[in-house]
């Protein structure tokens, strides 16, 4: 299941200065007595013409100024997702349809919404963030009650809300409400940020399983990974079989000669090593498949139905063979992360190669840097060496990332 360890529906100054917020519309008392804007006061007046409900009994309202986030969405940021006409009207018609019956969808999308005109209007970019941390907060509130009743009726919703959060995170990353991935929205420290948006990734993929049977019948079906797609596992040019022998290479850290090796392993930790590496592979395989430029033959999915012959040989899409490693390691592996233990760390580290391979598109900033930043900082400095090809990879070549985000090993 997809989890968020705490409520975030406070205004975006208390997060700021991570107090509490006692949530006053249309000024909270911490504002108020500190003479300071609240967030609160951005939302303005409802135009009551216009409705967006989770149900017929909703009296939820658009503002005008969420109506213009909602024509930039339709318009710009949708399309801006994708490489692929078919998923771009996905975004535009199937997923705007089922916003406008379900509010939380309504906000994720108008949050991204606002976050893409922050990338796009530098000068506004505060007060865009503002509005998108507003409509964040909002929607993971209403995501949150709608997952405890999850049905073949808001499985749609829910699964389009995951991907957009997905978006979301990395996209706000260094604006006014997200220092450098690590605050207001997510956690104290760039590490933890990190493990949250694993979590996020891995609340999606939990998503797809438990109501596949709905969701590839449904309005956002072109969205969901087909299962036959896993099968493209093997490396597809010299360069990818040179990696997967490195990456084999890998299987020597819980050798018992080495560093990282502890007598104290169990087999339920070594198999999930074993399996995470295996996936490890497996992802750096479908990576050499991934396609560049428009694709509209099969993106994210092969057509419905059987899996036509060579419709997955060299589409793979990045976007998806970027996230399927959060998606598929074992929920062991995902608890040896959030413990820091060496060896999944090591591994996430290799995984940042992936990530920063993934795309180039304006909602991922940096997320690989940022990764890799993490996992040095949290690392014990006598197992840097096995992290020195995914730090080259990305490019990490200086210790002032380290000493920029202030962290505290372990």
């Amino acid at each position: 299941m997809i989890t968020h360890r705490k409520t975030r529906t406070g205004c975006v100054q208390c997060k700021q200065r991570r107090i509490k917020c006692d949530e006053t519309k249309p000024r909270c008392e911490k504002c108020r007595r500190t003479n300071r804007e609240c967030s609160f006061q951005s939302v303005g007046t409802p135009n009551p013409a216009v409705s967006h409900s989770t149900g017929p009994n909703s009296n939820d309202v658009f503002t005008v100024k969420e109506m213009e986030l909602l024509h930039h969405f339709i318009m710009q940021t949708g399309p801006s997702l994708v490489n692929s006409s078919a998923l771009q009207r996905v975004w535009q018609t199937g997923v705007i349809d089922l916003a406008l019956k379900n509010t939380f969808l309504m906000h994720t999308v108008l949050s991204l919404s606002a976050m893409h005109l922050a990338y796009l209007r530098q000068n506004d970019s505060a007060a865009y963030s503002v509005q998108a941390a507003n409509h964040q907060d909002v929607g993971l509130a209403g995501f949150r009650a709608e997952l405890q009743q999850f049905s073949e009726n808001n499985c749609h919703a829910l699964f389009a809300s995951s991907i957009l959060v997905i978006f979301y995170i990395p996209a706000s990353s260094g604006t006014s409400i997200n220092d450098d991935m690590a605050s207001s929205f997510l956690h104290e420290t760039l590490f933890v940020a990190i493990i949250d948006w694993i979590r996020l990734i891995r609340g999606c993929h939990h998503i797809i399983e438990r109501g596949r049977r709905w969701l590839e019948q449904g309005p956002t079906a072109l969205l969901v990974p087909r299962r036959a797609w896993y099968s493209t596992t093997e490396p597809l040019d010299e360069r990818a079989r040179v990696e997967d022998r490195y990456l084999a290479s890998l299987e020597r850290l819980w050798a018992p000669d080495t560093p990282t090796h502890m007598s104290t392993y169990d087999n339920e930790e070594l198999e999930a090593y074993k399996d995470a590496l295996i996936k490890l592979r497996q992802t750096f395989a479908r990576m050499s498949h991934a396609a560049d430029g428009p694709i509209d033959e099969c993106v994210w999915c092969s057509p419905h139905g059987e899996v036509t012959p060579g419709a997955l040989d060299g589409r793979v899409p990045r976007i998806v063979a970027g996230v399927l490693w959060s998606m598929l390691i074992p929920e062991k592996f995902f608890e040896l992360l959030e413990q820091r233990r060496p060896i999944a760390l090591i591994l996430l580290a290799h995984n940042a190669i992936i990530v920063k391979r993934t795309s180039k598109q304006w909602w991922n900033k940096a997320p690989a840097m940022k990764t890799i930043t993490a996992v040095t900082a949290t690392l014990h400095p006598q197992y840097h060496a096995w992290i020195e090809w995914p730090q080259r990879e990305i490019g990490f070549t200086t210790s002032e990332e380290i000493a920029r985000q202030k962290y505290v090993n372990g």
